[in-house]
């Protein structure tokens, strides 16, 4: 960086460089002008910048600040995202259809698509992605057209066809994905 500085009845010419070695800018002053137009050449002078304004202080404060809640915002999205049993009823409940969407284990819980015997699509929310490959209900393995029985606890709003699932049934095999709660 480099520029003029007025100092009381000076204007100085510096370059500021960052020193690696101290970790710290310093200020070379290239020459000094008096107010009345005279030019001298200084001998050569490093200034540390320790006293940095308020200001500067300010802004370093501040965009510290923002980083910090950005990192917050960030780490609790999918906290946000992750949801519990509250949204659903209580009781048990259970609902068979062909599959329309197969399994991902993509994003906080795994999931997939059912087309139940009214016409209405269901979304299957399963366990976690890695607790529901532990189950061993995996990407690929129940192929779109199957047929499949979701058992868990339905969406409290009834316009909603969601089921929270505890076990998937398919061609004789049980996919217990909340074996703790069965």
């Amino acid at each position: 960086m480099s520029g003029f500085r007025r100092t009381g009845k000076v204007r100085l010419k510096a370059d500021t460089t960052y020193c690696e070695k101290t970790k710290r800018n310093k200020t070379e002053i290239k020459y000094v002008e008096s107010l009345d137009g005279v030019s001298q050449a200084p001998e050569k002078m490093e200034v540390s910048m320790r006293h940095r304004s308020l200001r500067n202080r300010l802004g370093t404060i501040a965009g510290a600040a923002l980083m910090v809640v950005t990192a917050m915002f960030l780490s609790s999205v999918p906290a946000i995202a992750h949801h519990g049993w509250g949204g659903y009823l209580d009781e048990e409940f259970e609902i068979s259809g062909t599959v329309q969407t197969p399994v991902s284990l993509a994003g906080p819980h795994a999931n997939m698509k059912i087309r139940a015997d009214d016409g209405h699509v269901w979304d299957v929310v399963l366990a976690p992605p890695n607790r529901t490959g532990e189950a061993g209900l995996k990407e690929g393995i129940i192929p779109i057209g199957a047929k499949v029985t979701a058992h868990g606890h339905r969406h409290r709003d009834a316009k909603r066809y969601e089921i929270k699932t505890e076990r998937v049934t398919w061609n004789g095999k049980v996919f217990n994905v909340y074996p703790d709660r069965s």
